[in-house]
């Protein structure tokens, strides 16, 4: 082998090394999605107060209680589907987005963006609050729901919800029915 090729074979060389080397076992191994179905409530347009439960299949990145949480409450932010609309209506403001999710037995926190509270009068708000607890406690783990509003913890007495007012500390299937 002349000099002149002899720098570029041991590039070469290197290079098909390195590239050996990050082919190895040390990757780490992404499991696929997982199909999931996940139950949220929606109001009854023939009465206006009955929530019925819509069952939807989702797709989780990992099939953990927090992704299916999370999964739940996309798809009840995304309101009725089109076959939907004439036999389901959602309380919740539409441009309303999820923030974060932590699920920590029997509770669960939920951060929702400022559009949240900007609802008014106290039925509408008692809409909200059921929707969001019944889709939420639908997971056997979880009993209670906190409600924060862009990180701030709502229905307190230093955090009251929406424009009425409401004081609830944690959301519970109990407490919604009322």
């Amino acid at each position: 082998m002349d000099r002149a090729a002899r720098p570029i074979v041991v590039l070469l060389l290197i290079g098909l090394l390195a590239f050996s080397a990050g082919c190895g076992g040390s990757r780490a191994v992404v499991p696929p999605p997982v199909t999931a179905e996940v139950t949220v409530y929606f109001f009854l347009n023939s009465d206006g107060t009955t929530l019925e439960p819509v069952v939807r299949e989702v797709t989780l990145k990992e099939d953990t209680l927090e992704a299916r949480l999370r999964a739940a409450m996309e798809e009840l932010l995304k309101g009725p589907s089109a076959e939907e609309v004439g036999r389901l209506y959602s309380q919740l403001p539409a441009d309303v987005k999820l923030l974060n999710v932590e699920v920590s037995p029997p509770y669960a926190t939920l951060n929702f963006s400022a559009e949240l509270e900007q609802i008014g009068g106290s039925a509408r708000v008692l809409g909200v609050l059921q929707q969001l607890t019944y889709t939420g406690t639908e997971f056997e783990e979880i009993t209670d729901l906190i409600l924060e509003v862009e990180g701030i913890q709502v229905g307190t007495d230093e955090h009251p919800f929406a424009g009425e007012g409401m004081l609830f500390d944690t959301l519970t299937r109990q407490e919604a029915g009322k």
